[in-house]
């Protein structure tokens, strides 16, 4: 049974017979939640736009998100996440400081518009039905494009002239969420460090503390690496082999992505 067409027009009727105060628009790209684990460039590339379309650009990030929800404290008390854990990453990075960021400018009932589609996969569905539609603790969502194809998106963007985040022309995603749970296997890495070295040197940081704590037992080792849900065991073993450690954690190599990721003044601290 095929689903039902659902267009913009009609998504935006609905949603005017709901009671709401304020509206945000939430951008693919980086923008609406800055999760710690982004590509910088992806954040700065929505700025620049919401600012070239005279609008203002709220980014929702560590000053919404409590320290043992920064990601790095996540991955160093619990290890790197797999398929199994993306809603507590979800909640941890996204919708609590989504939550308390609404809290705080909102005096009422927010409308958040999404670009969540049928047609991608089921798990970004979350906040939004099938009729594009829906209201949970946070407000009332609703995404104008929920049945559009690939091809009618970019049929869009074309005719108003709507231009591509270029993180997702290199990566072929926005790049607000790198946490690694869905990734396709640790190949996206080497796609990281090609056009984002620095934020691959931060991945590399990262690691040298996961393996190190996997070898004191805080977590199972399989858990060390970033992508693991796509890792055989033998690159399990050999990352946690002392001499075949690649991933080597140095003062420059830190430093340097703090900067990149605005971490300065980052610890890793026990839950």
């Amino acid at each position: 049974m095929q689903p039902q067409y659902h267009s913009p027009k009609s998504v935006f009727k609905k949603a005017s017979s709901q009671s709401y105060d304020q509206v945000f628009a939430l951008v693919s790209g980086g923008s609406d939640i800055d999760t710690g684990i982004g590509i910088p460039q992806s954040r700065q590339w929505v700025r620049n736009w919401a600012n070239e379309i005279g609008l203002p650009c709220h980014v929702v990030g560590s000053q919404y998100r409590l320290k043992k929800e920064e990601y790095h404290n996540l991955v160093y008390n619990f290890g790197m996440p797999g398929p199994a854990v993306h809603n507590q990453m979800f909640r941890n990075l996204k919708s609590k400081p989504l939550q308390r960021f609404l809290s705080d400018i909102v005096d009422g009932d927010p409308l958040l518009i999404s670009g969540v589609r049928e047609h991608e996969s089921q798990r970004r569905m979350e906040n939004i039905d099938g009729k594009g539609i829906q209201e949970d603790d946070l407000g009332i969502w609703i995404s104008p494009i929920v049945s559009f194809t690939d091809a009618e998106v970019a049929e869009y963007q074309d005719e108003h002239e709507i231009p591509t985040n270029p993180v997702n022309e290199k990566l072929h995603v926005s790049g607000d969420c790198l946490c690694g749970a869905f990734s396709r296997s640790r190949e996206e890495l080497r796609e990281i460090k090609l056009f984002f070295p620095e934020v691959f040197r931060y991945f590399e940081w990262l690691e040298s503390h996961t393996v190190e704590a996997a070898r004191r037992g805080r977590f199972p080792k399989e858990y060390a690496l970033w992508g693991h849900g796509n890792s055989g065991t033998a690159g399990y073993e050999a990352r946690l082999d002392d001499e075949q450690t690649g991933f080597n954690l140095c003062a420059n190599c830190e430093q340097s992505c703090e900067r990149s990721h605005n971490l300065e003044g980052t610890s890793l601290t026990d839950a």
